[in-house]
């Protein structure tokens, strides 16, 4: 009875972990995959006009498993992928890296209507950056995908859906200048007496001086 009892404790273990086991799918590193961006505002505004970059930052290495590599563009990159993927920072440094050392884009496209596509994407980390500047709009920031893409449930995806937001920046309106002098409450009179008085000086001074002369 024991040893019944054993064995259908086994098969209820080997059933509850069966669906455990396959919901997470295995990568085909033969598939390609795609990135579809779609941009809008904090306000859900659609944004159009924005210049994508990307960049194919690692390679997929199948050694005992899956394990990213940097490619040649980003080999000058120090700083461990694995650990860092979730890192703002570093995401940032691969941005400014490909910046300063003009690593050539995968792909560019400006945007026409809110949304980009890339395709035909080999298995690996990519990098998206914004290249140009639209009026009214903060850049977005840069931000890694990985083809494919583990989802919660353990599935992968090779068809990516991203959704950056953009911030609307605050328009600074100048102040409209009235060409006509405000009212301060000056009174004009002293101004004429000052004048006067000072014209009264002045010949005092010459008459005094011809006076002088006169006497020499």
């Amino acid at each position: 009875m024991k040893k019944i009892l054993n064995f259908f404790l086994v098969v209820l273990l080997l059933l509850w972990s069966a669906p455990l086991a396959s919901a997470r799918e295995v990568a085909d590193i033969t598939r390609e995959g795609s990135i579809q961006i779609s941009l809008q505002d904090a306000q859900g505004k659609k944004v159009s006009g924005i210049e994508l970059s990307l960049y194919k930052v690692a390679d997929v290495i199948v050694d005992n498993g899956y394990i990213f590599e940097y490619t040649p563009e980003f080999s000058g990159v120090q700083t461990d992928i694995d650990s860092n993927l979730d890192k703002v920072e570093y995401v940032q440094q691969l941005a400014e890296f490909a910046k300063t050392n003009r690593v050539p884009a995968l792909d560019k496209i400006t945007t026409a209507n809110n949304t980009v596509s890339f395709s035909h994407l080999k298995m690996g980390l990519y990098l998206v950056r914004q290249t140009n500047q639209v009026t009214g709009y903060v850049s977005t920031n840069p931000f890694l995908i990985t083809i494919p893409f583990r989802n919660a449930d353990g599935s992968l995806s090779y068809d990516v859906d991203a959704n950056p937001k953009t911030s609307v920046l605050e328009k600074i309106i100048p102040p409209k200048l009235d060409k006509k002098l405000p009212l301060t409450g000056q009174l004009w009179w002293p101004v004429w007496v000052l004048v006067g008085a000072g014209f009264i000086l002045c010949l005092a001074g010459i008459i005094g001086k011809k006076r002088k002369n006169a006497d020499n």
